[in-house]
């Protein structure tokens, strides 16, 4: 009778990695229904259910709580931005379903700065819209948001910034405030490289920067030519500022925004071609390069790459947790002379064990990695966000 009892605790306390994820599918086409559908049916890890308006969604959320929702943009009833905003923490990460338009674009832009965790693009075949995206990538982008914290489960932001270190420090990351990360005196160049899942955090954080920073800065958000015009003139609406597209060898001055259209890096120009630049900004100019990777981490990791090859004064800031290998590529350039800093509250609520190169600890608290001893001032700031 007792090994009976101690069996059926076991059942009842089963990790949650052996049950499949519930995924909630809202959508009114039933060519995306029918080829998530499929998809599900091949992979034991998910389970899928669907309804087909936005009121049936959130009839449905007020007595079931899946572990994610997928969520079209054009829901009939009541539009995807409206439910979206409609949903109260603690809530699921919601992806977004967009069409590949302009208008969409702009939707779907407006839809992560409310708190969606990404979105997916779809495109009209045959009379009937279908994903875009492969069943392996959209595999590992449910699983990287079924695994971190969602923004619309935890709306706080900390206003830390988190500055890497030169190897041989005593710790990794050191929490710096915004105008340590954005200097007034002239001379170097910032790279704001982000995931389209980290656009959401990239403009309610970005708002905390100073109107006119003592270097030029560079988004780089790899996502289609139109979704890099919308987030231009959603920065530009929310930041107060303006950041338009930057254009090949531009010279760039202090206090310039520019983003890279569509799916681009940036390489350092040669010393002849930017000769002229830098007498009169400190500055030459950047060659656009195409990169057909659609993978962020490899996008990432190339333009980090790229950027070795830089002669001035560089800023990375990040708002995705990098791999291993492109955490050693930051240390090298660290190492070099450029600073790395990354957005406490963007970085999987900044408890990314890869990121501190320390053992995994609790998510929910930054300061176990950062070090045995937490400074004043990030103790303060986590006082702040409760």
């Amino acid at each position: 009778m007792r090994m009976e009892k101690r069996a059926s605790e076991r059942r009842d306390y089963a990790p949650a990695a052996s049950r499949p994820h519930h995924l909630l599918l809202a959508t009114g086409e039933a060519g995306i229904a029918s080829q998530l559908k499929d998809w599900v049916e091949n992979d034991p890890q998910f389970g899928l259910a669907v309804v087909r308006t936005g009121r049936q969604l959130l009839r449905r959320l007020a007595h079931e709580t899946p572990d994610l929702i997928l969520c079209d943009l054009a829901l009939p009833g009541a539009d995807g931005i409206t439910v979206l905003r409609q949903l109260r923490p603690p809530a699921p990460p919601v992806v977004m379903l967009s069409a590949a338009t302009q208008e969409a674009a702009r939707a779907a832009t407006e839809a992560l700065r409310s708190g969606a965790a990404d979105y997916v693009i779809k495109k009209g075949q045959g009379g009937e819209s279908r994903l875009t995206i492969t069943p392996a990538m959209l595999r590992r982008r449910l699983l990287r948001h079924l695994e971190r914290p969602s923004a619309l489960r935890d709306r706080r932001v900390c206003g830390e910034w988190l500055r890497l270190l030169p190897e041989g420090s005593r710790r990794r990351w050191q929490p710096s405030d915004s105008r340590a990360v954005f200097p007034a005196h002239a001379g170097w160049t910032g790279f704001v490289l982000a995931s389209p899942a980290a656009i959401g955090a990239l403009l309610r954080s970005l708002a905390e920067a100073p109107q006119r920073p003592g270097g030029a800065m560079l988004l780089q958000v790899p996502q289609p030519l139109c979704y890099s015009r919308a987030l231009a003139e959603a920065a530009t609406r929310h930041w107060n500022r303006l950041v338009l597209e930057y254009v090949e060898q531009e010279t760039l001055r202090s206090g310039q925004w520019r983003i890279l259209p569509g799916r681009t890096l940036l390489a350092p120009g040669s010393r002849a071609a930017g000769r002229e630049a830098r007498r009169d900004t400190g500055r030459g100019g950047w060659h656009r390069t195409i990169n057909r990777i659609s993978d962020p981490e490899a996008a990432l990791r190339r333009q980090i790459a790229l950027l070795g090859g830089a002669t001035e004064s560089v800023r990375l800031y990040l708002f995705d947790p990098p791999c291993d290998e492109a955490v050693a590529m930051l240390q090298s350039l660290v190492d070099r002379g450029h600073a790395v800093c990354a957005h406490a509250g963007c970085l999987a609520t900044a408890a990314e064990p890869r990121m501190a190169r320390a053992p995994v600890v609790e998510r929910s608290d930054p300061r176990r990695w950062l070090s045995s001893r937490p400074t004043v001032g990030l103790e303060a700031g986590l006082r702040r966000v409760r």
